[in-house]
C-alpha cells in the first residue's frame, strides 16, 4: 500500500502531497510521473480490446499476475557486493565514484533521460526489467536477481521499452502516449506491445511462452527486447527473491582478466591459452561462492547452464 512517510495514512494513490497533512509524501517522480500519464495507457488499452474482443484476457491476467516480476542483470561481482552489505550501484554511482569510465556521448543523453523521466530522483533509479521467468538481460550481466515484488512495486514505474531507445538522432527524446505504467496496470502494458505475437501462440500457451516474448536477450543491450522497470529505491541483499547465474553469459572483459594476464605473457597466443583457462576457473569460484551465499541467505539459487 501507499502511505505517507510524514503521517503513516494511506493514500488512495501516488500524490506529491499528503491530502491528510499537507506534507510531501515523499512518492518518487518516477511513480507520480507514471500515474499522471496512466490515463493514456488505458486509452490505448480500450481500443485494443474493442479492435480484440477475442484474446483471452481473462486467462492473460490470471498467468501473468502469478509469476509477475522485476529482475536486475549484473556481473557477479556485484551481487557479491550485495551479500558484503552494499547497495547495487547505477551508472551515476558507477561514474561518480570513478568506476567506469564517462563516455562523452552516451553519458550526457543517459543522464537527460533519467532526469526526464525520474525529474529530481533520475540519479537515484535502479534500472531492471519487466521478468515473467527468463534468465534475464544476460547482455547486462550473467547474474540474475529477481527482487522482492513487495519490496519494490510502491517504487517502480515501468515503460514499453529501453528508454535509451526513445533518444534520436539529434538527441530529442519523447515516449510515445500510452507507453508508461504503474505496477497495477503493467498487464495492460504487456498485452498492447506483444498482443499479435500472444496470439500466434493461439490457445495452448503456458505463463513460459509469454515470459519467453516478454523478454528476449540477444546479447545486444540495442536490441534486447523488454519492458523496463524504473525502480526509485536502493536494492540490498534482502531486496532478492531468487537468484540465477548463466555462466555461458559471464564476459571476462568485465573483469579486465586479458589485460592482467597480458603483464605476465609476452606473446598473445599463449596468453589466449591462459585466458580460457581463467574464465573458466572464475566461472566454477562463482558458481561455488553464489551457492554457498544463497544457501547461508535462503535464497533460491539456480545455474543456468
Amino acid at each position: 500500500m501507499l502511505y505517507c512517510k510524514h503521517c503513516n495514512k494511506e493514500l488512495s494513490e501516488p500524490v506529491k502531497r499528503c491530502s491528510f497533512c499537507n506534507q510531501k509524501t515523499d512518492i518518487p517522480y518516477n511513480v507520480l510521473n507514471a500515474f499522471k500519464l496512466e490515463y493514456l495507457l488505458l486509452k490505448r488499452f480500450e481500443k485494443l480490446k474493442s479492435k480484440n474482443p477475442d484474446l483471452p484476457y481473462d486467462k492473460l491476467e490470471e498467468l501473468i499476475l502469478e509469476k509477475l516480476a522485476v529482475s536486475v542483470n549484473m556481473q557477479p561481482g556485484f551481487l557479491l557486493g550485495l551479500f558484503s552489505g552494499s547497495s547495487h550501484p547505477n551508472l551515476h554511482n558507477l561514474v561518480l565514484g570513478k568506476l567506469k569510465e564517462i563516455d562523452d556521448w552516451y553519458y550526457p543523453r543517459r543522464r537527460a533521460v533519467d532526469e526526464l523521466l525520474s525529474g529530481v530522483d533520475g540519479e537515484n533509479i535502479i534500472y531492471g526489467a519487466l521478468n515473467l521467468g527468463a534468465i534475464g538481460l544476460h547482455s547486462y550481466g550473467s547474474v540474475c536477481v529477481f527482487l522482492r515484488s513487495e519490496d519494490i512495486q510502491f517504487k517502480t514505474s515501468f515503460i514499453e521499452s529501453n528508454s535509451y531507445l526513445y533518444v534520436d538522432k539529434k538527441g530529442n527524446f519523447r515516449v510515445p502516449d500510452g507507453s508508461r505504467s504503474l505496477w497495477n496496470n503493467v498487464i495492460k502494458l504487456i498485452l498492447l506491445k506483444h498482443n499479435k505475437e500472444i496470439k500466434e501462440l493461439g490457445n495452448n500457451f503456458d505463463i513460459q511462452d509469454i515470459a519467453n516474448i516478454i523478454l528476449l536477450s540477444n546479447g545486444d543491450k540495442n536490441t534486447d527486447v523488454y519492458i523496463e522497470a524504473h525502480i526509485c529505491q536502493q536494492i540490498k541483499a534482502f531486496n532478492i527473491e531468487k537468484m540465477t547465474f548463466a555462466p555461458k553469459y559471464f564476459k571476462q572483459k568485465d573483469l579486465g582478466i586479458k589485460q592482467k594476464l597480458r603483464e605476465y605473457y609476452e606473446h598473445e597466443e599463449e596468453m589466449l591459452l591462459h585466458l580460457k583457462t581463467a574464465t573458466e576457473m572464475i566461472k566454477e569460484d562463482y558458481k561455488v561462492i553464489l551457492g554457498h551465499y544463497a544457501f547461508y541467505c535462503q535464497i533460491p539459487f539456480e545455474v543456468i547452464k
